[in-house]
């Protein structure tokens, strides 16, 4: 986080500890196991299979859970998590719905842009999506959906790749997203 803190997901204990930077010892940070829900103190959430996260500048931490199929934010202040992306039922439905009307299929990683929005690696949608900071819509920015890759040197718009199980992503200096999928590293302009 801002401060050098590292925050790691507990994959088999459904749980996020925080490592502090001047610190010794680590602590919950997220994961008590209840029902959980949105607008709770985030030590009271069920943190799913978290298989990336990303930290933004104000410090909030977003989790995407790839099985519950969601995207979680944990506030640094006041110190609540919410749902901010996915249903938690598996699927595509279509763009331009607000990110928490909006279905997602087992996302595997979440990164932000110097904007704020927040990409999302729809791993079994085999697409990228945006959800943009200003009016919290999720869109596909990359990946056309099911596809069987043909020609790995695709040169086109991004909408049209076929991008099979994206897995990771990462968003340059320059503004440029590299997408790791089942076979490749792809790059996509800004």
């Amino acid at each position: 986080d801002t401060n050098g803190a590292i925050d790691v997901t507990d994959y088999n204990r459904n749980l996020i500890w925080r490592i502090p930077f001047s610190a010794s010892a680590v602590s919950i940070y997220s994961g008590f196991v209840n029902n959980g829900g949105s607008g709770w103190l985030r030590t009271y959430v069920p943190v799913g299979v978290g298989t990336g996260m990303y930290a933004d500048t104000n410090g909030d931490l977003f989790v995407s859970e790839f099985d519950k199929h969601r995207v979680v934010r944990f506030l640094r202040f006041p110190n609540q998590a919410s749902v901010y992306a996915g249903t938690g039922i598996a699927g595509f439905v279509s763009d331009t719905l607000a990110a928490t009307l909006s279905t997602l299929n087992a996302p595997r990683n979440v990164v932000g842009d110097s904007a704020g929005n927040i990409y999302i690696a729809d791993f079994n949608n085999n697409r990228v999506r945006r959800v943009l900071r200003a009016t919290g819509i999720m869109s596909t920015v990359a990946g056309q959906g099911p596809c069987s890759e043909t020609v790995w040197n695709y040169q086109g718009a991004a909408t049209g790749a076929c991008i099979p199980t994206p897995s990771a992503l990462v968003i340059d200096s320059s503004g440029f997203m590299y997408i790791a999928d089942g076979q490749y590293v792809r790059r996509i302009m800004s």
